[in-house]
């Protein structure tokens, strides 16, 4: 459900990872659950029209086939997300962009889906704004993003990025 709160200010520090950023999503996230969502969608807190996070997940979305994502300096620059867009482009060579999207826009997604640490990627099947909803069907795409990092992270997968280290006893 799309929140008119701002869960960041403008030049605040929402890009930081830091628990108290997440304080002002409580009231939003419950208002949302009590109207039977899973969270809420946070808007630009300026124009309040370009989507730029989904509780304290990442937003996903395919346009056509690009992968979409918000570009916003209120934001965290989540290592999940960058993690899933260079698997998108360099493994499964689709392309992407990291931009700015709006609600508008929604009627032009496919699917959409958000992204974090704990979840990894999670598929969304609907989305509300006021009188207008957009729904989603599963993509299977979100499936190969999730198995290919998930393989990655827990060496089952090939790491092509080198991102595993392998961390040994040191002396003493």
């Amino acid at each position: 459900m799309v929140s008119r709160f701002d869960r960041a200010a403008p030049h605040g520090s929402g890009h930081i990872k830091a628990g108290g950023n997440y304080g002002a999503s409580f009231h939003p996230g419950a208002e949302a659950k009590k109207a039977g969502f899973v969270d809420a969608i946070y808007l630009d807190p300026i124009e309040h029209r370009y989507i730029e996070e989904i509780g304290a997940a990442n937003f996903l979305a395919f346009a056509g086939d690009t992968l979409v994502t918000p570009d916003s300096d209120s934001i965290l620059p989540s290592v999940t997300r960058r993690s899933l867009l260079e698997i998108a482009s360099e493994m499964f060579g689709w392309p992407t962009e990291e931009r700015r999207i709006s609600v508008d826009e929604l009627d032009d997604i496919s699917a959409a889906a958000c992204c974090g640490t704990a979840a990894v990627i999670t598929w969304i099947s609907r989305i509300v704004d006021g009188d207008r909803s957009w729904d989603f069907s599963f993509d299977n795409r979100w499936q190969q993003l999730y198995d290919e990092l998930v393989g990655i992270q827990t060496a089952t997968r090939k790491d092509p990025f080198g991102w595993r280290y392998e961390i040994k006893n040191l002396p003493g």
